[in-house]
Formats: C-alpha cells, structure tokens, sequence
C-alpha cells in the first residue's frame, strides 16, 4: 500500500518537498504519494495577489548552494547521492572552466 503524504500550503517548502521525494524515486526508493492543499494558488505568497509579498521579490537560491557543492547529507545511506542530484553545479550539467 502506497503511503500518502498532506502538504498544507503549496508553497517552498511544499515544492522542495517534492524535489527530494522525485530524487528518491530517481534513487529507486519508495516515495509516498504527496498532495498539497493550498487555498489560494500554488506559491502563494510569491505573486503579491494575496498580500503576503508585493511579488517583486527575488525568487532564488542563495550563491552558497553553487559555491558550496558538493554537500555531504548524513540523513540517509544515500545522502550524497541526493545531495548531489539536488543542489549545485553538476545537478544542471555546468562544467568547471580551468
């Protein structure tokens, strides 16, 4: 039986939620099935509709994710793996220029 997982909100932590679970499935684990319930639109609070931010706000990543890779994840026997398919240069194939 395939677990389900309730997100409430679609928001960043609901899309980064689903970033790890599709590594994992890529990784060949079991991954629960996973709805968000959001009563507004997906990221919300980004788009400055609902009055949460004036939606002109830098969406991004901090420089430390490239600059840092590689990661060492000690949350699981496949931490690295996942670490390395999320985050940084490699996951979006640039290459070192020198």
């Amino acid at each position: 039986m395939t677990k389900t997982l309730c997100i409430i909100g679609a928001g960043p932590k609901a899309a980064a939620i689903v970033a790890r679970a599709g590594v994992l499935a890529e990784l060949g684990h079991a991954v629960p099935e996973i709805t968000a319930i959001e009563k507004s639109d997906i990221g919300a609070a980004w788009s400055g509709t609902y009055g949460l931010s004036n939606g002109y706000l830098t969406l991004c990543s901090p420089a430390e994710k490239d600059v840092g890779f590689p990661y060492y994840e000690t949350s699981s026997a496949n931490g690295d793996s996942i670490a390395r398919r999320m985050f940084g240069r490699k996951r979006f194939g640039f290459r070192p220029t020198h």
